[in-house]
């Protein structure tokens, strides 16, 4: 099984790498009919938004029920770190947004590749922007790379892989007390 999901992950990076970044959905080379490809590439695009969606409420429990329950089900963080299986990332999860408000999204590209009637690809770039309830925020640019597979006929992300790119924050000196 763990070579299975090697392959799909090492297949769906020369995918990603071979097509347009600029499409937003490809379902041409896909083995499912173009009706089929159209349904997966909607729920794909459904399960990405709903994700994001969550995110930006900073809805741990919503946005952990995107996740599959699989024991192969990996996150690969901003720092490349790899954290394996739901019961390991549940807990990061909740203590990203223990201290957040809310989060702001602003989408600049995103692509699903449908490899077959059971897994598909999906890429979200996007600015965003991090409130703490304490009103400070932080953010930049980042994308995820989603493995997405069905599973008791609903789609799930097996695979998530997530580049941070940190905009630089100014910082201001205190002022003096006189």
């Amino acid at each position: 099984m763990k070579k299975v999901h090697t392959l799909i992950v090492l297949f769906s990076v020369l995918i990603m790498c071979c097509s347009n970044p600029t499409t937003e959905s490809s379902v041409a080379d896909s083995p499912n009919s173009d009706q089929a490809n159209t349904l997966i590439v909607d729920s794909i695009k459904a399960l990405v938004n709903g994700f994001v969606k969550a995110a930006e409420e900073v809805n741990s429990d919503e946005l952990l029920k995107y996740f599959s329950g699989s024991p192969d089900l990996r996150v690969i963080n901003q720092d490349g770190q790899m954290v394996a299986g739901i019961d390991s990332i549940r807990p990061i999860v909740h203590s990203y947004f223990t201290s957040l408000a809310f989060q702001k999204f602003k989408p600049s590209e995103s692509f699903v590749k449908v490899l077959s009637q059971n897994v598909a690809v999906a890429t979200y770039a996007s600015e965003f922007t991090a409130y703490r309830k304490d009103s400070s925020t932080f953010g930049g640019t980042f994308g995820w790379t989603f493995v997405c597979v069905k599973q008791q006929e609903q789609w799930r992300i097996l695979n998530l892989q997530q580049s941070i790119k940190w905009r630089d924050l100014q910082l201001v000196p205190p002022k003096r007390r006189n």
